[in-house]
């Protein structure tokens, strides 16, 4: 219903299309992973305060896209082959810049990565992949009603 009357009232054309990209990989660190695992059915991976991030029954992908919108505003694609539901807490700190960060990835808080380390066992590695992508190939302005 969108796209439709994103076509009629715009004349928007648009396709999607995978494209090589700036991604995190969320993969377990060295170490393995430190997560405990949930009994209930699947429920929900949710920011519980500004540097903080509580699981009850959540999955891995559900961490993926809550710190891809949330907390590093990249995509992350679940690459930890853990397929359970987790009960945990994450917690970093407010601001832990690296000077020596890509200017790509200056907005990233470094203690979140620190952190995903140390409480979780779990790591964001930069990597480059395919991801699809939408892309515009005509818009007008909209017609009037």
């Amino acid at each position: 219903m969108l796209r439709s009357l994103l076509a009629e009232r715009f004349h928007l054309a648009a396709h999607v299309e995978d494209r090589q990209i700036e991604v995190y990989l969320l993969e377990v660190a060295n170490g393995g992973a430190r997560l405990k695992t949930a009994s209930g059915p699947e429920g929900w991976v949710k920011q519980t305060g500004l540097y903080r991030i509580s699981s009850r029954s959540g999955s891995m992908a559900q961490l993926a896209l809550h710190l891809n919108v949330w907390v590093v505003h990249c995509p992350v694609l679940d690459k930890t082959g853990l397929d359970g539901l987790y009960d945990f807490t994450l917690q970093w700190a407010p601001a832990d810049t690296n000077p020596e960060t890509p200017v790509q990835d200056a907005a990233v808080n470094y203690s979140v990565l620190k952190a995903l380390e140390a409480q979780l066992g779990l790591r964001l590695k930069l990597a480059k992949a395919p991801v699809p992508v939408v892309v515009v190939d005509a818009a007008d302005r909209p017609t009037e009603n």
